[in-house]
């Protein structure tokens, strides 16, 4: 397959999920298409999609934009291509390497023709600097994967720079807050990996739907909450339920008070105003659809955290069939959400499984019990777990592993489940050393 034809499967994929466009954009420029026709096509989408920010975009409305002679026939070509926007990542892939070797091509080119024109030019000069030229353009084409370096005077000056910011302002450096006191305090907020474990009905993804709740409607900072299990309806009670302090069932049963059913129109009313907590339904997603969403809401809607309910829903990938091995997939799946985060400035609040014996053996979870990869906790900045201490009356948050802080520690919780709210308990910070 030639370069015009990875070109025509990036842009049906485009055309099947425009959603795509914000991970394409993210990649890929204008001088990676070799191709006049498929060049057109990719800025007419790009003007439609982002610039006038239309919500979908089909073939009449795509002719009607790019205009040429043939665009008919060629549309219809494109779009029957039929490629499947799980590989998506693989085409963008083709196209840069091309592009890197055509850029190559003129780069030695030019060259050549230079060397003919020397004369009385320093050869070892001409050399170094088209050596520095040969680097930038092999470093262009890496840049996803290598970082630039940095000199002790660039780096000395970013230190100074940052520490500056520091001691003007001690909070700049903090995330997203979680709303709950002492593990803000302990934390300094999210960071950008942030992983919560836990076994079945534990209420993790409850949790992680109080600190959604928290950021979104107490900070005002815009949310993703990606969700693979749960039914919209039943997420959005839960949301509703913990806002009002109004019971769940009562809201599902319509056994409300008309008071009760006033709060519950207030938070609605709330959230519908703030406009910052975006849910998504539970429909099959792989990991490229997942990484898909977060850069379109990023892009349309700015938001700043995105909570993944959780790893263990996300539907495989061919490579995960190949696989065969949750240690291989999930570390991948983890490695790839905090790439795409990290690109654009995003904190990810991934939910996790703990292995089933925790379960049965009613103790305090451990980082081993973590369900299909190890190299999860690895790759996590921050990684948490909760259980439920029967006796007690009380949940428990422990914090096993924190890049910027002191772990281990715990915090302890009373947790509602009528009302799916957890509550942070009056000197509920509990260091276990």
């Amino acid at each position: 397959m030639n370069n015009q034809n990875f070109e025509r499967e990036v842009l049906c994929c485009l055309l099947l999920d425009n959603k795509l466009i914000y991970q394409v954009v993210s990649r890929l420029s204008d001088d990676d298409f070799q191709d006049a026709k498929n060049l057109i096509t990719f800025r007419a989408l790009k003007k439609i999609l982002i610039e006038e920010k239309c919500d979908g975009v089909d073939l009449a409305l795509l002719r009607t934009t790019i205009n040429f002679d043939g665009s008919g026939p060629y549309l219809v070509d494109i779009y029957e291509s039929l490629p499947t926007s799980a590989n998506i990542n693989s085409y963008i892939e083709k196209m840069r390497e091309d592009s890197a070797r055509r850029v190559l091509h003129r780069h030695f080119l030019a060259s050549s023709e230079e060397v003919k024109k020397l004369g009385n030019v320093n050869f070892k000069e001409w050399l170094n600097q088209k050596e520095s030229q040969f680097v930038g353009i092999l470093n262009n084409y890496r840049k996803d994967v290598v970082k630039d370096s940095f000199s002790p005077k660039i780096y000395t000056k970013r230190m100074k720079f940052l520490y500056q910011q520091y001691r003007d302002n001690p909070s700049s450096n903090r995330g997203p807050k979680t709303g709950f006191n002492s593990l803000d305090e302990m934390m300094g907020g999210l960071r950008l990996l942030n992983i919560l474990a836990g076994t079945t009905g534990v209420a993790k993804s409850t949790f992680a739907i109080n600190i959604a709740c928290n950021i979104a409607l107490q900070q005002g900072l815009p949310v993703l909450y990606i969700n693979y299990e749960m039914e919209a309806d039943d997420l959005h009670r839960r949301i509703v339920s913990c806002l009002s302090g109004v019971e769940s069932n009562k809201i599902l049963y319509g056994r409300c008070t008309s008071d009760q059913w006033a709060q519950v129109d207030a938070y609605i009313d709330l959230i519908e105003n703030s406009g910052n907590f975006h849910i998504t339904d539970n429909a099959s997603k792989n990991i490229n659809d997942t990484v898909s969403l977060i850069h379109y809401y990023k892009q349309k809607f700015g938001i700043r955290v995105v909570f993944i309910d959780y790893i263990g829903e996300i539907e495989g990938d061919s490579l995960a069939d190949r696989e065969r091995n949750e240690y291989l997939t999930y570390g991948r799946y983890t490695q790839t959400l905090k790439n795409a985060c990290s690109s654009l400035g995003v904190c990810c609040f991934l939910v996790a499984q703990l292995n089933r014996q925790g379960d049965k053996e009613k103790g305090k979870p451990k980082r081993s019990d973590i369900q299909g990869s190890w190299k999860m906790i690895q790759k996590a900045d921050v990684f948490m777990s909760i259980y439920c201490d029967e006796k007690e009356k009380k949940h428990r948050l422990m914090i096993q592993k924190q890049r910027h802080g002191i772990y281990p520690y715990n915090v302890d919780f009373i947790f509602t489940g009528k009302i799916h709210k957890f509550e942070e308990m009056i000197n509920g910070y509990n260091p276990p050393f």
